[in-house]
């Protein structure tokens, strides 16, 4: 028996607020949905008490543990610290945020620690 492998081709659009996700697969483009069946996923991650949110799920963990989460990561890919553009972005982040020279990172309660 000769199988030939069709490859599936995955894209990925990151978007500054939503990500959508397609794949290739015998000459059909499938939009790939989320866990609530919408085709764009926000770009948030919600962190809890052990547990940790993304997407749509993210989005609940906004409203109620707002301090905790992080809207549009991929917003500050690449940024500098220390830059007039890196804390104009960082206006507009919910969470509380560690700069330095080269970095931003995210201070995120997760179980006391």
């Amino acid at each position: 028996m000769n199988s030939k492998l069709t490859p599936t081709v995955i894209g990925i659009d990151i978007g500054a607020s939503t990500t959508k996700l397609a794949a290739v697969e015998r000459g059909t483009v499938d939009i790939i949905t989320n866990e609530a069946n919408f085709r764009e996923t926000p770009t948030i991650v919600g962190y809890g008490p052990g547990e940790r949110k993304i997407g749509e799920l993210g989005s609940v963990k906004l409203k109620s543990n707002f301090k905790n989460t992080i809207v549009s990561p991929n917003r500050y890919l690449g940024l500098k610290g220390e830059t007039d553009q890196a804390k104009n972005e960082l206006t507009n982040c919910p969470c509380p945020t560690l700069i330095n020279e080269n970095s931003i990172l995210f201070k995120v309660d997760v179980d006391g620690k």
